[in-house]
């Protein structure tokens, strides 16, 4: 692989945020989903009660603000600045007070030691492309728990994407300055001897 193409973790979604910030549908889709998402983690963390729960990777904010909003003492943290002010203006909007961090999920255990009684992490830990990767941030989940704390880890369905979704979606169009940006959401499958092959297929830096 010509690693002058591979772009830093942080980088990549500042680059992805920018994009994504330029169709407001995706903005108006996370706030439209904010009560399914507070019903859903209200049903599995149970009431509030005044505990403590970390969103270790919480992009946009789409489960801390929810969270917040249900009476939660929330942290949340995530690799990208970008994806932060992002979640910062949300929790504005929501009139609720989120504590946002930069922090990578492979770097948890050396933040944060027996602080949560929740931690959750969502859509998250198979963007880790190595198996070192996944080791130090389960560590690092675990680590920020305290004695007896729970972590509720949630994964897409690969499986049902792949037969539901078709190849080319096309998500939206926007004029800028100088020309277009067209978004089109593209749903690929690879063979296991594929992905053995390329373990970073999106071209991401793990090191950055």
């Amino acid at each position: 692989m010509d690693h002058r193409w591979i772009l830093p973790v942080p980088e990549y979604y500042a680059r992805l945020n920018s994009y994504l910030g330029t169709f407001s549908r995706e903005r108006q889709d996370e706030i439209r989903d904010r009560d399914e998402w507070a019903s859903l983690l209200r049903q599995v963390l149970g009431e509030a009660g005044g505990r403590s729960v970390l969103d270790c990777s919480c992009g946009w904010g789409t489960q801390a603000v929810p969270l917040a909003k249900l009476g939660w003492r929330v942290t949340a943290c995530d690799v990208s600045e970008s994806s932060l002010d992002v979640a910062r203006q949300y929790a504005s909007e929501e009139g609720v007070s989120v504590d946002l961090r930069v922090c990578d999920m492979r770097d948890l255990a050396q933040v944060f030691n027996q602080q949560f009684d929740w931690v959750v992490s969502v859509y998250a830990l198979y963007e880790i492309l190595t198996d070192e990767g996944l080791h130090q941030a389960v560590r690092g989940i675990f680590t920020a728990l305290k004695p007896g704390g729970k972590c509720y880890l949630q994964f897409r369905d690969m499986d049902d994407l792949i037969e539901d979704k078709p190849r080319h979606v096309f998500q939206g169009e926007r004029r800028v300055p100088n020309g277009r940006i067209i978004w089109i959401q593209v749903t690929q499958t690879r063979t296991l001897d594929e992905c053995s092959n390329n373990r970073n297929p999106a071209g991401i830096d793990e090191n950055g």
